[in-house]
């Protein structure tokens, strides 16, 4: 009886369209099989900011439309509105 466990991005949207900046939410789903058959699965959620540091992130896919919408004048945009706390 083999347990395997299975985690893929399966939904990427952009959210936000009604400001001058957006956010990315990525969901991903993880599968837990035993000897092939699905028996349980879940999502995870995670949002990226305009502030986010894209070149962390890992998934491919993810990172490319990151790149694409959190762009420079996005995030200026967006900190003008929500400045980072000073330290």
């Amino acid at each position: 009886m083999a347990l395997t466990e299975e985690s893929k991005v399966d939904k990427i949207e952009v959210v936000g369209g009604d400001t001058d900046w957006v956010h990315v939410q990525v969901r991903t789903k993880n599968i837990v099989k035993r000897d092939g058959v699905k028996i349980a699965e879940n999502f995870h959620r995670t949002t990226y900011s305009p502030t986010h540091d894209v070149s962390k992130i890992s998934d491919p896919e993810v990172k490319a439309v990151c790149q694409a919408v959190l762009t420079n004048a996005r995030k200026t945009a967006y900190l003008k509105v929500h400045p980072l706390p000073v330290k």
